[in-house]
């Protein structure tokens, strides 16, 4: 959010960069079964030579265990604090994928990640939510807030990793790193670069 106040809008190819970044360092961390669980733009730090970071896994998941970055309390019996109570769901709403907000209770998973970064590169393309207030069964295209926008392939990748449905959705972080990767190629390619 900083970064887009300092520059003004975002020019598409940075979106992709970033977001490449993103895709790359959660793609290792699910490699290694740990679930961020809680993207949002205040996660994901900027350096000024464009290197980017992804912070803050404070409330990451790891198979079907919860980490807390809280010591152990001695009065609470071992491992009470690594397990998240059953219908909790940790993470802001926001950014949070939709089978994670209704019941039954959804595990977090890679594809809850994927939601999670395409609404902070949406945000961060078009500096609005990609959904209405009230409706997460649908989200809006970027041209529907840019109609000028001409970068199909990053709309579409943004698109698929946005479905409601998580079945229909992008799967893992290295396919929508895949189709953002599609989507650089193919920006630098219509500006004749």
């Amino acid at each position: 959010r900083d970064l887009r106040a300092r520059v003004g809008g975002m020019d598409a190819l940075a979106v992709v960069k970033i977001g490449l970044q993103i895709c790359r360092a959660l793609e290792v961390a699910h490699d290694f079964g740990v679930i961020h669980r809680d993207l949002t733009p205040s996660n994901v730090m900027v350096e000024p030579d464009g290197l980017v970071k992804v912070i803050d896994f404070g409330v990451c998941r790891l198979q079907d265990t919860f980490h807390s970055r809280h010591s152990q309390r001695f009065a609470e019996p071992p491992g009470s604090r690594m397990a998240t109570p059953a219908g909790v769901q940790l993470g802001n709403p926001e950014y949070m994928a939709p089978e994670l907000l209704r019941e039954p209770f959804v595990s977090p998973n890679a594809r809850t990640d994927v939601f999670s970064v395409a609404v902070v590169l949406f945000e961060l393309l078009t500096d609005k939510h990609p959904f209405r207030h009230g409706d997460r069964k649908r989200a809006r295209s970027v041209r529907e807030l840019m109609p000028e926008f001409e970068y199909i392939e990053l709309e579409e990748a943004l698109g698929s990793a946005l479905r409601w449905d998580p079945e229909h959705r992008t799967q893992t972080m290295q396919a929508l790193r895949d189709a953002l990767e599609l989507a650089h190629d193919c920006i630098l390619a219509q500006r004749g670069e």
